[in-house]
């Protein structure tokens, strides 16, 4: 995020700030906000995992990735 504000910076020759606060929560954090706001059943239904692509339930998350050595 840095190195593209930077090159958006001075590509447009102004000084334009991206604010990111999400990308610093962790999942606990980020499933409180969703309670907090009433939007569990969006965060549930509507993302996947950033990895495997996966739906992830309330209850529990995707299955762990496994990363076989290649020959």
């Amino acid at each position: 995020m840095k190195a593209l504000n930077h090159a958006v910076n001075l590509g447009m020759a102004k000084d334009i700030r991206f604010e990111t606060p999400l990308m610093w929560l962790n999942k606990a954090e980020t499933w409180a906000l969703a309670d907090y706001w009433g939007q569990l059943e969006l965060i549930r239904s509507e993302t996947l995992t950033a990895i495997t692509a996966l739906r992830v339930t309330a209850a529990g998350s995707a299955p762990p990735v496994t990363c076989a050595p290649t020959a």
